[in-house]
């Protein structure tokens, strides 16, 4: 049995949730294709040694930091796998060094991409990235919104996120008035039902989305403005408003406390304006 074929049976076996037309799983078998089994997926599974792992890691050196983990984590999760239904005796992959990885540097929108920004998004095209605004939504959390995730809470509406990351990213965040507008714009510019999809796009139809969001205006032709610029401005929001940290992690959806202090920790020129002004004035 070669790696390829073990990977068919053990994400259908051991990850029945995963649909395999869904965008989360997509992206994710997509990705053990490319980092794990283009390397490794022709040898048989009981013949692949730890140097091939190794070998086939070191491939990712100088990728994102967190497609190597990842990597590292699909490889480990196959081999225990067959280990557990004995088909082979130790995990290749267990002891495998990653390569140096890169860690791109979120930032927040400058206000002059935010004016900017809050002009395009008026077209019902970019409501995604109005999601990811206003609501700190990752990218593929963005790409995949059904009118259902829409609820009340005490008279305020919230969205349901159906978060994949860890448990933590399922989460409920309000939903601001501007952001309820562009919604309903959405629902009558393109006459679709209320148990319909918001935001129902591929990775592909997303990036080109965002391509194109950028060259509608100079302000925004920055190379360092990525899709993930606009959940780290809605966390930087928060921070600016007086949200305490830990509601902020919750609404982040992230798994460690850690996570959004690095983000609050960043004092931009707008927090220093309104810290001197609590201060002094």
């Amino acid at each position: 049995m070669t790696l390829n074929e073990w990977a068919d049976i053990c994400l259908d076996v051991y990850k029945p949730n995963q649909k395999k037309d869904s965008k989360y799983c997509y992206t994710y078998r997509n990705r053990m294709k490319n980092c794990v089994l283009i390397p490794l997926g022709d040898k048989e599974l009981d013949k692949i040694k730890p140097i091939d792992c190794q070998k086939a890691i070191n491939l990712l050196a100088g990728k994102s930091a967190y497609q190597i983990n990842q990597a590292k984590q699909m490889m480990n999760f196959l081999f225990e796998r067959a280990i557990d239904n004995e088909y082979i005796s130790k995990n290749p992959a267990r002891n495998i060094i990653k390569p140096v990885g890169s860690a791109k540097a979120r930032r927040s929108l400058t206000n002059n991409e935010v004016e900017a920004f809050l002009k395009l998004i008026e077209d019902p095209a970019y409501l995604p990235f109005a999601f990811m605004f206003y609501c700190g939504l990752r990218p593929s959390e963005s790409r995949d919104i059904k009118y259902t995730d829409i609820i009340e809470i005490n008279g305020c509406k919230a969205l349901k996120i159906r978060g994949k990351k860890t448990k933590n990213a399922v989460r409920t965040v309000p939903i601001p008035s501007n952001l309820s507008r562009l919604i309903s714009n959405s629902l009558k510019s393109q006459n679709r039902a209320s148990d319909e999809y918001i935001c129902d796009l591929s990775p592909d139809v997303f990036n080109s989305l965002w391509r194109r969001l950028k060259c509608s205006d100079p302000a925004l032709s920055s190379s360092d403005l990525v899709p993930y610029c606009l959940r780290h401005t809605f966390c930087t929001n928060l921070m600016k408003k007086g949200v305490d940290v830990r509601v902020a992690q919750k609404l982040m959806g992230h798994s460690t406390i850690d996570l959004t202090s690095t983000i609050y920790s960043h004092l931009d020129e707008d927090l220093f304006t309104i810290t001197y002004k609590m201060l002094y004035d």
